[in-house]
């Protein structure tokens, strides 16, 4: 008798019956690899040919309404905006009914209303626009600002835990001390808080990122070194805090970046809350549990801090190297340890995440694909 063969002795009306081995059981299907897909380039259907030099370049995108929205265009294009967008369910592009009058978008931010907030500082074919955004039922509104100087070069809605309020917070861009305009009352009237008159030792090309930690509500300038035209002038404060006094709603945290990160770097491009961790994109990948020296570690990511999106308990960061035309996609967990999860043969500058799959952007207006999608494998 073969010992790999099983038998069995049945007793069957009368009758030893000898039983085989049982049949073999069909293989595992294979599992489906990951998939990533150009999605083509809408802005030469968007734009006039000798409109589409200044438009191609990409820099952040949203989703809102099962949209990727893309913010683009450069302050030497020449003509307005577009809100331009890719449809998720229907996987086409679109175009919403309306003209922005900047020449450049140059981030997007979703608030806690549901509301897509565009940011800006180039207004072309009216005065200055404060705050652009899109209403809950798909229209957009543009908001002149006043004094016309100023500009929406960031625009972030918060809800304030301590009060329930929400307020639209707008860094305006003219050479004052904060330099940010606030709405009480949900983007209809704004206050604008600042040195009066303009103080003439600040530079005013230091600019204000709005963003969330530990229930307060915090901003961080842009400090460009050595500012040709500005050699002398005194730099902002780096690090504010929102106080809920409406008399001086903002303090002084901490004067320089060095103060806050451990090198030298570029303005803050994303921020992500991870449990009690705040992960920041600014030139490097930052995460730490306080806004002090010491406490952001740089983590372990090769290649330039592009961008960051949450997805669960998850943060994904976007590090690209654009000379070398590659990008890779990284997780964590904790804010500490970081995991390669994707590599790519493309210069990606933004990321999103909206039914399961990644949305990469691709700058130019050239480019075969503006926006790719990258579904890692289930």
């Amino acid at each position: 008798m073969r010992p790999l063969l099983l038998f069995a002795l049945l007793l069957a009306g009368g009758a030893f019956v000898l039983a085989g081995p049982p049949a073999a059981l069909d293989a595992a299907p294979p599992r489906p690899a990951p998939t990533l897909t150009g999605l083509g380039n809408p802005f030469p259907d968007v734009y006039p040919r000798g409109e589409l030099d200044g438009k191609g370049p990409v820099h952040d995108l949203a989703v809102v309404d099962g949209r990727v929205y893309l913010a683009h265009g450069s302050t030497n294009s020449g003509v307005p905006n577009r809100p331009v967008y890719y449809d998720v369910e229907v996987e086409a592009w679109g175009v919403d009914d309306a003209v922005l009058h900047q020449e450049g978008i140059y981030s997007l931010e979703v608030g806690p209303s549901g509301r897509l907030y565009a940011s800006a500082d180039d207004a072309i074919g009216r005065p200055a626009v404060l705050m652009i955004r899109r209403e809950r039922d798909g229209t957009w509104t543009e908001r002149v600002a006043d004094p016309t100087e100023n500009h929406s070069r960031h625009t972030f809605e918060w809800a304030d835990p301590a009060t329930g309020d929400t307020l639209v917070l707008v860094q305006n861009g003219a050479p004052h001390f904060p330099d940010v305009s606030v709405s009480y009352d949900g983007g209809e009237t704004f206050v604008q808080y600042g040195y009066e008159p303009p103080a003439e030792d600040v530079n005013p090309l230091r600019r204000y990122t709005f963003f969330p930690f530990q229930g307060a509500l915090y901003a961080t300038s842009f400090q460009p070194r050595d500012v040709p035209g500005y050699p002398e002038q005194k730099p902002r404060p780096y690090l504010i805090r929102y106080t809920g006094d409406r008399d001086q709603p903002f303090a002084v945290v901490l004067a320089e970046r060095d103060d806050v990160f451990p090198g030298s770097g570029s303005q803050i491009d994303a921020v992500v809350e991870l449990g009690d961790h705040l992960v920041v994109a600014s030139g490097r990948f930052y995460a730490g549990t306080a806004l002090e020296r010491g406490h952001m570690k740089e983590l372990a990511v090769p290649e330039r801090a592009r961008d960051l999106v949450r997805v669960g308990g998850v943060v994904y960061l976007l590090g690209s190297d654009i000379g070398a035309g590659t990008s890779a996609l990284y997780e964590t967990r904790d804010g500490e340890t970081v995991r390669e999860v994707a590599r790519f043969d493309r210069p990606f500058v933004a990321v999103e995440h909206a039914d399961g799959a990644f949305y990469l952007a691709e700058s130019g207006a050239e480019a075969e694909n503006t926006l790719w999608r990258y579904r890692p494998a289930p």
